[in-house]
């Protein structure tokens, strides 16, 4: 794949503070799920990444550097929002514990500006996309290890659960005593898997094989619900050779194959988890009022069976922050979409994963709050600058390297 050549040894790329900046964030992204897994004393690893990259781009600023127009609107509507989210919720004699908690993981949005300043070059992208790319062969050879050291019994669930389950390790959900579990960095081998499926050769396919099994022993159906949903997006926006030939039988397959997945609760014992989806929907349904339709019912005001975050990101962002908030991230996939479409003329074989990604994400967080936690956030940064960043003219190498794939 385009995106993953020519990383290591690389000229004309130096590695700057910004640089390994870039790198030490996305490995904690790709690999360390919502931060809990490291801690320096009340904060996560995540967090000090978090301020470190914030000072970072204030410096830059100070010393003259522009964020682009696109992006100080794009923040600047998200902190208007934010705040008034944040009003409205003490307004409402929300709790400040629980509205600091839903505006916690928002913040990360803020990481745009240190994407955009450090990940300027098609270079740069492609040391993001190799650290997803190894973290996903990484995580998938880890969870096929412990599922099979689980069911030889070589490990005892029960220590392994009582560990797991424990203080700072709730990363990790279980499915039961079944051995499943799902950890909730695993998203990204979905994303690697994405970004693999757009390489040649062995060594590829044999990654991409890992990964779905990987996928497998995580036993969740909103991955293979999301991965349906991105193939068929790919369906409808792909360019060439076999997409062409084979779209119109793509299409209707994967809308039958979305609808299995989401009617196989009670095969495979998903009837609890489903149950709390549609209780959590029906209440966040009797607290809808006239205003609340329009900007919520205020940041940290949860519902009954879920006082904090629900799994369904879009009936949370609903909630608490109504059709203003949709509308923001809406808006949000409207001008990524917008970048796709310029950068796909120029790379299409750079644009495509990269969008796909961020599609991943967007349906993934149908089933579990992705998009708007830093776990998923970071993804779709990633795509959105990525996109802008491909915009820029291919050499005559990379189009004839395009060409011969697209035909293929």
């Amino acid at each position: 794949m385009v995106l993953g050549a020519g990383l290591v040894g690389s000229k004309g790329i130096r590695f700057d503070v910004g640089t390994s900046l870039l790198v030490l964030v996305t490995c904690e992204a790709a690999l360390m799920g919502s931060g809990r897994l490291l801690q320096v004393g009340p904060l996560t690893v995540k967090m000090l990444l978090f301020l470190v990259a914030q000072i970072y781009v204030i410096f830059r600023l100070v010393a003259g550097e522009r964020l682009k127009l696109s992006t100080v609107y794009i923040l600047l509507s998200f902190t208007l929002l934010l705040c008034f989210g944040s009003m409205v919720g003490m307004l409402r004699n929300s709790s400040i514990g629980y509205i600091a908690e839903d505006v916690d993981p928002l913040l990360y949005v803020y990481m745009l500006c240190f994407v955009e300043m450090t990940m300027k070059t098609k270079k740069h992208l492609q040391y993001v996309v190799r650290i997803i790319k190894a973290a996903t062969v990484l995580m998938s050879v880890g969870y096929v290890l412990f599922i099979t050291l689980l069911i030889t019994g070589a490990v005892s669930f029960g220590k392994f659960y009582a560990y797991l389950s424990s203080g700072s390790n709730a990363e990790f959900m279980f499915r039961g005593e079944s051995g499943l579990f799902l950890y909730k960095g695993s998203i990204y081998i979905a994303v690697g898997l994405i970004l693999f499926a757009f390489d040649k050769g062995r060594l590829s396919t044999f990654a991409s094989a890992i990964a779905i099994l990987g996928l497998l022993a995580t036993g969740t159906r909103g991955f293979f619900f999301s991965l349906m949903a991105v193939l068929l997006v790919h369906a409808l926006t792909g360019i060439g050779g076999i997409i062409i030939k084979i779209r119109y039988l793509i299409v209707p397959c994967a809308i039958v194959a979305m609808l299995l997945i989401l009617a196989s609760g009670s095969l495979i014992g998903k009837e609890d988890s489903d149950a709390v989806r549609t209780e959590t929907a029906f209440q966040v349904l009797n607290h809808i009022t006239p205003l609340s339709i329009i900007y919520g019912n205020g940041l940290g005001m949860g519902v009954e069976s879920k006082p904090a975050h629900m799994e369904n990101a879009y009936l949370e962002i609903f909630h608490k922050q109504g059709a203003l908030g949709l509308l923001w991230w809406g808006s949000l996939f409207i001008l990524l979409f917008t970048r796709y479409n310029k950068a796909r003329r120029v790379h299409y074989l750079y644009a495509q994963p990269l969008l796909l990604s961020a599609i991943f994400v967007a349906f993934e967080s149908l089933t579990n709050p992705y998009i708007n936690n830093p776990i998923g956030c970071y993804v779709v940064l990633i795509a959105f600058t990525g996109l802008d960043v491909v915009s820029v003219g291919p050499s005559s190498t990379e189009l004839s390297g395009q060409m011969e794939l697209i035909i293929a």
